[in-house]
């Protein structure tokens, strides 16, 4: 058993995630202690004095951190800092992060540059480099907005089933026709009711879920009901979720081009067919493929594919046969997911979180897929990380030059409004000084019908109109 003791500071979630990453899901934490499954008898102490230093010693041994006078760190940082390097010790492990479990990876890349990065973070040269060439994109790309720009989301948590790796809360669309059609009924009655809200509409992405799902009529007359009620501005990026192939055919793809839709993601995550299978993905790759030639067809002028690294039963050779065939596509961008074991998923935790050597490859993937990325000129402008990911690593969009989706940068910088409609959305108000706060949105589809006048209530009092 390891036990962490904590004496003078509330770092405790921020001392269990760095636990957590070196001893899985037997961590557990009571009060001001933090306890997990180990081989040994080992007791932890991280203590904060009335100064504000922080130390960390390991009882009866020499094992021991304390703060770098060079590079002071607030206390969550350094008892994060010190953790992770005293975990190193006794474990004999490292993370390609080191001690950033955050996810913006990129907010402190800003502050300590790719070498404060290596030195004081103990993070892999390779994603100090990747993190601080993603926050230069992130910078260029909302120098291109204002901060009064509002960035807007339309969530459509159903899909034609789910997939192993999963959380949303999200509907079977074959079950749920009826319902489906209330609820968009519902989303276009909050955006009514939210228009003093609505200004200065820089992008609107339509998530989900699979958007998809609606059938062609009723997309169609969604979209434009969308679109026609937001009135974004003329040169506004619009971008449609369409992740499973098996949702597509060509006149629902040529609706979305005429309704104004510029960019779609068409996202297979493998071209192992008996790996969509395994996973719950019900398509083929070959439908794949007719799905994305008839979206290029159609005219829109980016698209997307996702990738994950990591997925059950693949190996190396499985990722490379998938990044090769993608790559040959030349989608504008290209996202590639570290494997994440979500809360609510029907995955193992410790599958994808405790198996060293899925992590271990899982990385070789994500060094096969940077370097051939960067080969054909793709270059990476977003990038998160999530809570138990195989082997610590992170999410990376690229793009080719001026293809970025300036949506994902908004919302994941934390750098601009964005204004969600539907439910299990995070609406997010940015203020002068630069502060932030979040609005939370129901995330059963059921009940946010039923509650969407009160909705609109909340969020114009969140939004101060």
């Amino acid at each position: 058993m390891i036990t962490v003791l904590t004496d003078g500071h509330k770092s405790l979630f921020p001392a269990a995630e760095i636990c957590r990453l070196f001893l899985g899901s037997s961590v557990r934490c009571d009060g001001t202690c933090i306890m997990a499954e180990y081989p040994e008898e080992i007791v932890i102490e991280s203590t904060v004095n009335p100064l504000g230093g922080v130390y960390t010693t390991v009882t009866g041994t020499e094992i021991f951190e304390e703060p770098d006078s060079r590079y002071p760190l607030s206390p969550n940082r350094e008892v994060k800092r010190q953790l992770y390097r005293i975990f190193s010790k006794i474990t004999d492990k490292a993370f390609p992060w080191g001690s950033l479990t955050g996810i913006r990876p990129t907010i402190v890349a800003r502050e300590a540059g790719e070498s404060g990065l290596e030195s004081l973070y103990d993070v892999r040269r390779d994603k100090a480099g990747l993190a601080v060439d993603t926050a230069r994109a992130e910078d260029r790309i909302l120098s291109g907005t204002v901060d009064d720009d509002l960035f807007v989301y339309i969530g459509i948590p159903f899909c034609p089933g789910r997939c192993s790796y999963c959380s949303f809360i999200t509907q079977e669309s074959r079950a749920s026709a009826e319902l489906l059609s209330e609820y968009a009924e519902a989303v276009l009655r909050e955006i009514t009711g939210l228009a003093g809200v609505v200004r200065n509409v820089r992008s609107v992405y339509f998530g989900g879920g699979t958007p998809t799902v609606m059938d062609n009529g009723l997309l169609r007359n969604f979209v434009n009901g969308v679109l026609n009620r937001i009135c974004p501005e003329r040169d506004a990026e619009i971008t449609v979720e369409a992740g499973r192939a098996d949702t597509l055919d060509e006149e629902k793809l040529e609706g979305l081009v005429s309704a104004g839709v510029q960019r779609i993601c068409v996202n297979p995550q493998t071209l192992r067919d008996r790996t969509l299978l395994e996973i719950g993905r019900h398509h083929t790759s070959d439908q794949f493929f007719r799905a994305y030639e008839a979206a290029r067809k159609a005219g829109f002028s980016s698209m997307n594919t996702d990738l994950i690294a990591g997925l059950p039963g693949e190996n190396i050779d499985d990722f490379r046969f998938s990044m090769d065939r993608i790559l040959s596509l030349s989608p504008e961008n290209i996202t590639v997911h570290a494997l994440s074991k979500k809360r609510s998923a029907l995955m193992d935790r410790g599958a994808v979180t405790e198996d060293a050597q899925r992590g271990r490859i899982a990385d070789e993937m994500i060094r096969y897929a940077q370097a051939g990325l960067f080969r054909e000129g793709y270059r990476p402008y977003y990038l998160y990380k999530q809570k138990d990911t195989v082997g610590g690593l992170e999410n990376t969009g690229f793009s080719k030059p001026k293809h970025e989706c300036v949506y994902n940068v908004g919302m994941m910088s934390d750098r601009r409004s964005v204004l969600s409609f539907g439910a299990g959305g995070v609406s997010k108000r940015l203020f002068p000084d630069g502060s932030l706060r979040r609005f939370d949105c129901v995330r059963n589809p059921k009940e946010y019908i039923v509650r969407t006048d009160g909705i609109i209530e909340g969020k114009m009092r969140f939004f101060g109109v």
